[in-house]
């Protein structure tokens, strides 16, 4: 009866050191998968905001960020999902966590600065939508400024970025264009 008590707590002990090699290739394997998974949602988050569909797509970006916490994309899209829904300072903390992953992401300082700007706080963003033009020069960024730039008031500076904004548009025939100091009589003037 001993022995075959001992014969059996062999067998089973054998059965778990057999099993325990498969537990780190399970576990291994499961980060791959989240990293698909979330790579899934934030296409699908992207679909949905070319749709119109700003409220799934933040859902489905949020659900990529719960699954992988590093991937700026989805912070990006988070961010701009939440921009065009008018929850600014949601969008403002998506935006700031995109740029701190990867902080060569044109785009996310783009909506960074798009966020500061709608929260009132046009000072703050200059940095991120001159970081924008800097890493990825792009008419959006470019208009960001200005309307930045108007709203504090810089007309000169204003002018300029806006000047930019229609000649970094691909075969603008405006750009350069000598009607532009007439269109903006205040840029070429300093304001009281």
């Amino acid at each position: 009866m001993v022995i075959r008590a001992m014969v059996r707590a062999t067998g089973l002990v054998l059965l778990l050191l057999l099993a325990l090699p498969a537990w780190p290739q399970e576990e291994s394997e499961k980060p791959a998968a989240g990293a698909a998974k979330a790579a899934a949602l934030v296409e699908q988050g992207f679909e949905f905001l070319k749709d119109g569909r700003n409220q799934e797509a933040v859902a489905a970006f949020q659900k990529a960020v719960k699954r992988q916490p590093q991937a700026a994309e989805a912070f990006y899209g988070l961010g701009w999902a939440l921009i065009n829904l008018r929850r600014y300072a949601e969008s403002l903390e998506a935006s700031q966590e995109a740029v701190r992953l990867k902080p060569d992401y044109a785009e996310a300082y783009h909506h960074l600065g798009m966020a500061y700007e709608r929260l009132g706080r046009a000072q703050e963003a200059i940095p991120p939508f001159k970081e924008a033009i800097r890493l990825k020069p792009n008419a959006n960024s470019y208009e960001g400024l200005g309307w930045a730039y108007s709203k504090l008031r810089r007309w000169p500076e204003a002018a300029r970025a806006f000047q930019r904004r229609s000649c970094a548009t691909p075969r603008n025939l405006l750009c350069g264009a000598p009607w532009w100091d007439a269109t903006w009589p205040w840029a070429t003037r300093s304001q009281p």
